[in-house]
């Protein structure tokens, strides 16, 4: 897993062209696991990350092991990370959509891991989720 921290260390290097960070991409992708490989090169974070507006994150709620982070796209639409920093146990997380900063209830919200999009009902109201132990919920969330 080790190199897939080196690969986004590697892009995020603004000293190389990009022809450079293209052909280190290449090369370490090739061995990481299929995995691995699946977020490296998933198209819709990437897109996330090239984000013109250039906003940085701020967490905007935290309860126990469990936060989140979110921030402005230039389409109008939120990058929202919702955190489990417990190594041991799941947590079922509950918010509100402005209690937590963001602008109001979501109309539409996308998981970027899976690439797939959340159903209308899980939308409405206080938003609940589960993360594994050390896991996230990354979400391009539209209000």
């Amino acid at each position: 897993m080790w190199q897939l921290a080196l690969i986004f260390l590697i892009a995020a290097t603004p000293l190389i062209t990009p022809q450079a960070q293209a052909t280190r991409w290449a090369l370490l992708i090739a061995e990481t696991s299929p995995s691995a490989k699946s977020i490296a090169i998933n198209s819709e974070i990437e897109a996330l990350h090239r984000d013109p507006l250039r906003e940085p994150a701020t967490r905007v709620w935290k309860e126990g092991p469990a936060e989140l982070w979110s921030r402005p796209l230039k389409s109008g639409e939120w990058a929202v990370g919702i955190f489990n920093h417990d190594p041991d146990a799941t947590r079922t997380v509950h918010f509100e959509w402005t209690a937590a900063g963001l602008p109001g209830r979501a109309l539409k919200a996308r998981n970027l891991w899976t690439q797939t999009t959340l159903p209308d009902g899980e939308l409405s109201g206080e938003f609940h989720a589960t993360i594994p132990p050390n896991g996230v919920l990354f979400l391009k969330v539209s209000f």
